[in-house]
């Protein structure tokens, strides 16, 4: 699993172990006057509870504060709930589940040579840093209207849902080049026509690739633990998927494989493919495609 995110300052542990209650900073390149136009210098106390996958796997829950097009401000919370002073005016919330939360002040360069998966409250684009295209994890968001008047407001469920999708490929039969190092094994392998997403936008359903070959320890031989293959998914996913398994023998020759059936990829899915490469035929494979669950 990728490394985990570590508290860097002593202000991020009390994080942890209080409420956090604050009052947004401006932090975006937009003239202020803009959001002064739009937004009062009132604020009311708005309470957020989080649902989903929040606070899973160590990670925090990352707001992003627009004021029509104009970024606000952003703030990060460590915990299941909270409070937030917001501006009084028309607000669209976006908050985000697993991103690293160092990104504000990086540059795309500082990013890419880090890891990591970071979001662009300019373009509202989600990019994935990791040099094989596996996040490692879920990555949810939510995106909220909401009008902040000087009364009160009921607790604000934030109800994430998934930006990633997850590929499992189970191979059934005895094919030993699959492993951890399988230059050891006299044999290589490799799976190719796999597409790793690179980027998403959360505004339409624009993304980008990598240029990444999925490699034999993302994928499992059937009666090994199975090997899950996290990636970004555009919204409306990816179909006609063709991927192509390659083995080498130890004098450099290819071996004759079966041929793999073509699948689609979806956000907040697993999609499993089950099946032989050494023996049988393709129709021996099954596709099969589920909601994720922990």
């Amino acid at each position: 699993m990728k490394t985990k995110f570590i508290l860097q300052s002593s202000l991020m542990q009390l994080a942890l172990s209080v409420c956090i209650a604050s009052t947004f900073t401006a932090c975006s390149c937009d003239d202020d006057s803009d959001i002064n136009a739009l937004l009062s210098e009132e604020t009311t106390t708005i309470d957020f509870e989080f649902s989903g996958y929040s606070y899973h796997y160590g990670t925090a829950n990352i707001l992003y504060d627009f004021a029509g097009n104009n970024l606000v401000g952003s703030d990060t919370i460590y915990k299941s709930s909270c409070t937030l002073n917001l501006r009084q005016g028309k607000h669209h919330l976006i908050w985000i589940n697993g991103l690293w939360p160092t990104n504000s002040w990086m540059t795309d360069i500082e990013r890419e040579k880090k890891s990591g998966v970071y979001f662009d409250p300019q373009t509202k684009t989600i990019t994935n840093y990791y040099p094989d295209g596996n996040t490692d994890h879920v990555i949810v968001y939510c995106e909220k209207d909401l009008e902040v008047s000087p009364y009160l407001l009921p607790i604000q469920k934030i109800e994430y849902k998934h930006v990633t999708c997850v590929l499992r490929i189970e191979v059934t039969d005895n094919a030993r080049w699959l492993t951890w190092y399988p230059s050891q094994m006299g044999q290589k392998g490799r799976i190719t026509g796999v597409p790793s997403v690179k980027s998403v936008s959360l505004d339409n359903n624009k993304y980008t690739l990598n240029d990444v070959t999925l490699q034999s320890d993302s994928i499992s031989r059937y009666e090994d633990d199975v090997k899950r293959f996290f990636m970004l998914c555009p919204s409306e996913g990816i179909d006609d998927i063709q991927p192509v398994a390659e083995i080498i023998d130890q004098d450099g020759k290819l071996i004759e494989v079966n041929r793999m059936p073509k699948f689609s990829l979806r956000r907040g899915y697993i999609t499993t493919l089950r099946g032989p490469l050494l023996t049988g035929t393709i129709s021996d494979w099954t596709v099969t495609m589920e909601p994720y669950r922990e």
